[in-house]
């Protein structure tokens, strides 16, 4: 059996600020990946995508054999199109958008690299291509904010009061490498690395 399950931290960022709410969802997908840990021996492989990070103690302190893919140099490449790729499988496309918009191959490029190479998932991440955007433009021959008119950012407004207290005092202490990513958040409290994953919703 292979389980993909996406967004799996939606019911806990709607609920952010409703504290009874939030530990409702919590207890439920709780109970739910419990019973997953139960069926490992069934489960071939399982893939869970979300935009921020609970801790394990939060949601996943039953199934405690997971691996965290978020910052990891070996799947960088996961999620998006690198800039070789884009040259390996789309220079037919460039070359065409470059015609459209009536500009050289070599700003076609800079362009594109300027509007949507905008996610870094490690230190030392070569920059990755927002994929939506990215064909959307060659589909329409147009360059355009498309990944970031697919949703709007109210969640963000709401929560960054709550984010920006949590971050007062913490820059100085906590290594945005190590600690601000692997540390477990509480249920309730939004946590300090809402800002990063957000921040992949515009297109640059």
């Amino acid at each position: 059996m292979v389980i993909l399950v996406d967004e799996y931290d939606k019911p806990l960022l709607q609920a952010i600020g409703n504290l009874e709410l939030q530990e409702a969802y919590r207890s439920i997908l709780k109970a739910f990946y419990g019973v997953l840990k139960s069926m490992d021996g069934y489960i071939r492989l399982a893939f869970l995508t979300g935009v921020t990070k609970f801790g394990k103690v939060s949601v996943f302190s039953d199934l405690n054999n997971l691996m965290d893919l978020s910052m990891d140099n070996r799947y960088v490449e996961i999620c998006g199109i690198t800039e070789k790729e884009i040259h390996a499988y789309l220079d037919d496309e460039v070359k065409e958008l470059a015609d459209t918009q009536m500009t050289t191959y070599e700003e076609t490029c800079l362009k594109l690299k300027q509007r949507y190479d905008g996610y870094h998932f490690t230190a030392k991440s070569e920059g990755i291509y927002n994929p939506f955007s990215l064909l959307n433009t060659f589909a329409k021959m147009e360059f355009g904010d498309y990944w970031f008119e697919t949703g709007d950012e109210e969640f963000l407004r709401e929560v960054w009061p709550m984010v920006k207290k949590n971050l007062e005092g913490a820059a100085a202490c906590v290594d945005p490498e190590t600690g601000l990513f692997s540390a477990p958040s509480t249920a309730s409290t939004p946590p300090r690395t809402i800002p990063y994953p957000s921040s992949t919703k515009a297109d640059t």
